[in-house]
């Protein structure tokens, strides 16, 4: 646990994230000396900035050299030093975030771990504050992780979790029409999103009614799942990589707070994200060629 020492008035350039470790620089301005004294000076790994907020967020390894920085830009000066108050409790906490969006998974380096991770954004205006490693997000979605794209049965098409032997006729509709709606190639525009619905109906196709879910069932028992077109979708979506059947949702998850980030490690709940009374679906208009964080048509949101 840490503390931070004001030696001078002004704004609170430096403050202790609630993890007890992390720092958040917050400046008043932006200085160009500064932010390259950061980068120069602070390894990649102990420190990442959120352009939303406009935070940087700074590991222990790179505390020893915030105080000279902000000293020389800003004329404020701190003192960083251990506190004597309990540290927060390390285990896993539970929260709940509505999140606007869920990108595609990619390698990336995490809390200095290497691996697939999507990103949840819980603004319009794309924060990245959810992590999720790609296995989290399979086992909520019943997909082996080790699976990928090379067969998704009808279920797992359609975003389905387990146990499919209880489910009812109104759950898979209901699952049908947000994945459907995600895909759809008049209103999706990415790569593979009409081989991807085309796979979303032909899964309906099979199971919206009670015995036609029973024959699949016992046939998932004694043989290869029917899923050729299922898995040209995922291919052509991502690169070999399986993406989920949703894109966003009222999401409670357990996890840890890292650089002002939420690393999920387990999905306890994934609600519909409600806008007006009414469930909504979201992707990304691949008709962008940047990110631009205040511009909400990046991201299009579709009432059904």
């Amino acid at each position: 646990m840490i503390k931070i020492i004001t030696e001078t008035g002004g704004s609170n350039v430096l403050t202790v994230e609630p993890d007890g470790t992390t720092i958040a620089v917050k400046t008043p301005r932006y200085e160009a000396g500064f932010v390259d004294g950061l980068k120069r000076l602070i390894d990649r790994s102990h420190r990442r900035y959120e352009p939303v907020t406009k935070i940087w967020y700074v590991a222990p390894p790179g505390h020893a050299a915030l105080p000279g920085l902000v000293e020389q830009y800003f004329g404020q000066k701190y003192q960083i030093a251990n506190s004597t108050e309990a540290p927060p409790a390390s285990g896993q906490i539970t929260a709940s975030f509505k999140m606007w969006y869920l990108g595609l998974a990619k390698a990336r380096e995490f809390a200095g771990k290497t691996g697939l991770y999507s990103l949840g954004h819980t603004a319009i205006e794309l924060n990245s504050e959810l992590v999720f490693p790609l296995e989290v997000l399979q086992k909520w979605f019943s997909v082996e992780h080790e699976q990928g794209a090379k067969a998704l049965n009808y279920f797992q098409a359609l975003g389905l979790p387990r146990p499919w032997e209880t489910l009812d006729d109104k759950a898979v509709k209901h699952a049908y029409r947000l994945a459907a709606k995600t895909y759809h190639p008049d209103i999706n525009r990415e790569p593979g999103a009409g081989a991807r619905f085309v796979a979303i109906k032909e899964a309906y196709d099979v199971l919206a009614e009670a015995q036609g879910r029973k024959r699949y069932l016992f046939g998932l028992a004694v043989t290869e799942p029917r899923a050729s077109k299922i898995k040209a979708a995922v291919k052509d979506l991502n690169n070999d990589c399986w993406l989920p059947p949703l894109r966003c949702g009222q999401v409670m998850v357990k996890g840890y707070r890292v650089m002002g980030q939420f690393q999920v490690a387990e999905i306890i709940r994934w609600a519909d994200l409600i806008y007006c009374g009414r469930p909504i679906v979201t992707y990304w208009n691949s008709t962008q060629k940047c990110v631009d964080f205040s511009n909400l048509e990046n991201v299009l949101i579709l009432v059904i």
